[in-house]
């Protein structure tokens, strides 16, 4: 494969058996010869050498949910897992809002349970920036990184990949999950534009984007803005040179306290939930810190485009977020007369051809409107685009017995880009 295409890059990491533990591959020139901000990998030393050396400018993390999901069988093995570990665990690795907090928890954490020398916990530390949120304040996954297997990627290959698939029978399977994942997205890009999702509140930020996201972000977020009336913030602090104030917010839903930081003059909000980071949408505690600062619409920065109904498209929505809903309006206006047009259309063979003559011409002198001039400025608008995220991981691929047949394991087989 390198022999054809120099800029398709691979590692293979085996374990102490020598079998096949994780793989990682990627295509450069398919992706046009630029890296991704951020790639989710398992946790593994061999994968983050490769990924320094072919993405140096990439942001490389962990996936949560791995690292979560090889806590219990660590403690196991050292006959530590109980239910009061977990609980501090969870404490220090969610709960923690900034470095300082986490570093004291960490070290009381592994000193009270006795796991300050095993090996692997050494290497959760070493690597801390790579897989705790509280490190993560710059970076965006938009859901990627999830804590449970049944929000992870993973999750939609459970029903293709069983225990004894092999990695050729994953090749295969792979087409099978691609058509599928454009079959259920071509229903929600249908539903996204027939259907018009229910106000549930007179709040501005549900308003706002009511038409630009899809119905399921737009769901989710609706819960974020009605749980917003369940938080209470009070000022901390407020540096007039930087135009930044610091909140304490008061979730009662959760019974938690977070930190908001808001810069009036960068329309920049951070919250130590890091809701955004991880799901890319802004959180109760952020809209209600935006409410009580008199600032009623979303800054532009925190509406992802990849969560629009304009998703798809080279430009980007970023500060135009109102130029979506007047297209979404103007498409359901055009459905409603293409429906009329079709009936009157129909009633006879005349009507018939004059329609569709209208309709190619129309279609003619809109693909001329709507793309003239986008050989000049498809080079501006790629650089304009947010680069892909990545989901790369193998961590129980098939493995070679001696006979040099696959062996099948419960599969988290190498998968591709997002």
């Amino acid at each position: 494969m390198q022999e054809e295409n120099p800029k398709f890059y691979y590692a293979v990491d085996l374990n102490e058996q020598h079998q096949l533990r994780n793989l990682f591959w990627v295509d450069a020139k398919a992706m046009g010869d630029r890296g991704p901000r951020v790639m989710l990998t398992d946790q593994s030393n061999e994968i983050k050498t490769a990924v320094a050396a072919v993405f140096p400018r990439t942001q490389h993390c962990f996936c949560l949910y791995y690292i979560l999901e090889k806590v219990p069988r660590q403690l196991e093995y050292f006959s530590l897992w109980n239910d009061a570990f977990t609980v501090k665990f969870h404490k220090c690795v969610f709960k923690s809002w900034t470095e300082e907090q986490f570093e004291k928890r960490w070290w009381k954490l592994v000193d009270k349970f006795h796991v300050r020398e095993v090996e692997w916990f050494q290497s959760l530390y070493e690597d801390r920036r790579l897989w705790v949120p509280t490190f993560f304040r710059d970076v965006t996954f938009a859901s990627l990184s999830a804590y449970s297997r049944a929000e992870s990627l993973n999750s939609k290959f459970d029903k293709y990949v069983q225990g004894d698939t092999s990695v050729n029978e994953f090749v295969e399977q792979y087409k099978a999950i691609l058509e599928d994942m454009y079959e259920e997205e071509a229903k929600a890009d249908f539903d996204a534009w027939h259907e018009v999702p229910e106000l549930k509140s007179p709040s501005p930020f549900e308003k706002q984007v009511h038409l630009i996201y899809t119905h399921e972000i737009f769901t989710k977020f609706q819960l974020e803005v009605l749980g917003a009336a369940a938080c209470h913030l009070k000022k901390e602090s407020e540096d007039e040179r930087t135009t930044t104030t610091v909140y304490a917010v008061k979730d009662f839903e959760d019974d938690q306290n977070y930190v908001v930081e808001w810069n009036v003059k960068g329309s920049e909000i951070c919250c130590s939930c890091r809701s955004f980071e991880f799901k890319g949408y802004l959180c109760r505690h952020g809209i209600v810190v935006l409410q009580m600062s008199g600032v009623f619409s979303i800054p532009s920065k925190y509406v992802l485009q990849r969560w629009t109904n304009a998703a798809r498209s080279r430009k980007p929505v970023s500060g135009k977020l109102d130029e979506v809903q007047e297209r979404v309006r103007r498409f359901n206006d055009l459905c409603r007369r293409a429906i009329i047009l079709g009936e009157e259309g129909s009633l006879s063979q005349e009507s018939y051809n004059i329609a569709l003559s209208a309709i190619r011409e129309g279609l003619k002198q809109c693909g001329s409107v709507n793309h003239s001039g986008e050989e000049e400025n498809v080079s501006v608008e790629r650089e304009s685009e947010p680069q892909l995220d990545i989901v790369i991981s193998s961590n129980k691929a098939p493995r070679l017995s001696e006979t040099g047949k696959e062996k099948g394991t419960k599969g988290k087989v190498g998968f591709l880009v997002i």
